[in-house]
């Protein structure tokens, strides 16, 4: 069961993930009349007031195991006997199939940085879109590796661009654009000491995480497979191949590996022909990955965070029933 600090969490990612993709601005507030409601509502579901396009709404977040659509539809309607205005569900997760059921019976929710449903502003929201053409902020590789460090290694000593070029192995000029990423994202917390800039998160572990996540893209620009025999031994394991060795997914017919830009014009050069997207036998699977795969993967495998950046838009169930295992395996 999820403790009132997660859902908590989980109210301000809410905040975060329609402040990112609506330019909603919402706050979160406790709802007093939440104690007007049966005790089994209560132990099931955390409630906070906010206001939607200056409409009341009321999130019901939950707080034990995931309910059926039907089931929360009946909690929902019940909620509405001590609540006149919209009510959205919120959780960090939903299967496919509630999703969809979701969806076809038109219960509104929030699954932060992930995916909503709010019918009740439909009309609303295609005018404020409208009126706010601001594309997406998605950060660039050399952002990401810098967040991916924090996850791993933590931050308690916090980043400067100096420092951090020599880390990382970029130039000074792109961590400073690094640095103004993160500032327009709003992560992080920004200061000057003379002239050096410093960056530090206080948000750790899976709370960086979750806050970080909307901005997060997959490393992999190109996939492509080529003859399997042409050796292993020093390559990094992506894809599935990776997702298998670190959760419970059953190994995949054709290997998956990522690759460094180098590498990969190396193979293009050799005159190894590509089979762009038709994997079969004798073949393995080869990523361009955006940053390098090995930076912080173990024993020959790519790191878990990147692995689910590089899955998490797949439709198939069992993969993402093996993302969810592995976040939540994570030792943060």
């Amino acid at each position: 069961m999820l403790v009132k600090g997660k859902t908590d969490r989980l109210a301000k990612l809410f905040e975060a993930y329609l402040d990112n993709a609506l330019i909603l601005h919402p706050k979160t507030y406790g709802w007093p009349g939440e104690k007007s409601l049966p005790i089994y509502l209560r132990e099931l579901y955390a409630f906070y007031r906010t206001t939607l396009l200056n409409t009341d709404t009321l999130l019901m977040v939950l707080k034990a195991e995931e309910q059926t659509p039907a089931t929360l539809a009946k909690h929902m309607q019940k909620v509405r006997e001590k609540w006149a205005h919209d009510i959205v569900f919120v959780n960090e997760s939903v299967s496919s199939l509630n999703r969809k059921r979701m969806i076809e019976q038109k219960i509104p929710f929030v699954i932060p940085g992930n995916q909503m449903f709010l019918p009740m502003l439909g009309v609303d929201l295609r005018e404020h879109f409208r009126k706010m053409q601001v594309p997406r902020l998605v950060f660039s590789p050399s952002t990401q590796v810098l967040v991916l460090d924090a996850l791993y290694h933590g931050n308690e000593s916090g980043y400067t661009p100096t420092e951090s070029a020599k880390r990382f192995g970029y130039s000074t000029m792109t961590m400073t654009r690094v640095f103004d990423e993160l500032e327009q994202a709003g992560l992080g917390e920004h200061t000057v000491h003379g002239k050096e800039r410093r960056l530090r998160f206080p948000e750790k572990g899976r709370m960086l995480w979750d806050v970080a996540l909307p901005f997060l893209k997959s490393p992999v620009k190109k996939k492509t497979y080529i003859e399997s025999h042409l050796g292993k031994k020093s390559r990094v394991k992506s894809g599935l191949s990776a997702l298998a060795e670190l959760s419970n997914l059953s190994h995949p017919d054709v290997e998956t590996f990522a690759v460094q830009l180098d590498e990969w014009h190396s193979i293009q050069n050799s005159g190894i022909q590509f089979h762009a997207n038709s994997p079969g036998p004798d073949l393995m699977g080869i990523e361009l990955w955006a940053y390098p795969p090995n930076r912080f993967g173990r024993k020959g495998i790519a790191d878990p965070l990147s692995v689910y950046l590089s899955l998490r838009n797949s439709d198939d169930e069992r993969i993402q029933a093996s993302l969810n295992e592995l976040i939540q395996g994570m030792r943060w």
